[in-house]
């Protein structure tokens, strides 16, 4: 994958796990390469958490199209090497945090 080309997302957009599941089976390092991304994903990669989470549901029984969603975020994972958060100190005493949270699982309300 050193010379592949760059994505600018991890899946395609709205993808789940259920679009993956279809398909020839897969027979390779699927496991090994879904641990290494949830391991980046938790350490240094937040942006890659939830393309991970719906690839990593389907490790029992992976597909051709799932190792291809695998080698999308591979190739997100080489568009976006030089991106970064940043957490610097404030120079004022007071901090201010706002978090945005949807509690309501996803529903269509």
């Amino acid at each position: 994958m050193a010379d592949c080309k760059p994505t600018g997302t991890p899946l395609v957009p709205k993808s789940t796990s259920s679009d993956f599941v279809n398909g020839e089976r897969f027979h390779g390092p699927y496991r090994e390469l879904v641990g290494a991304l949830l391991y980046l994903s938790m350490t240094t990669r937040p942006d890659i958490l939830y393309s991970v989470n719906c690839l990593s549901q389907i490790q029992e029984q992976p597909t051709d199209s799932a190792w291809a969603g695998l080698k999308r975020t591979l190739r997100y994972l080489k568009g976006t090497s030089e991106l970064q958060l940043l957490f610097c100190k404030s120079d004022s005493d007071n901090i201010i945090i706002n978090v945005y949270v949807v509690a309501d699982w996803g529903a269509d309300t």
